[in-house]
């Protein structure tokens, strides 16, 4: 990454979605599925667990998390 910022999209959600664990005191990180969900994404005619897809649905939870335009 020497160009580049590495963000990752679901130690950020996780707190948004909110399920804390008392063991680990620290909340716990959703699938991207849980993710995409949570933000409405829709997946048309492609599935979850593909490159693109994911890529796909990363970005657009990444933008709805920034509040961007998707």
């Amino acid at each position: 990454r020497p160009d580049g910022q590495v963000i990752d999209v679901m130690k950020n959600f996780a707190p948004i979605y909110g399920d804390w664990n008392t063991k680990k005191g620290q909340y716990n990180w959703q699938k991207l599925v849980t993710c995409a969900a949570y933000y409405q994404y829709d997946w048309g005619s492609e599935k979850a667990h593909g490159a693109l897809a994911d890529t796909k649905a990363t970005l657009y939870c990444f933008k709805k998390m920034n509040q961007l335009p998707v």
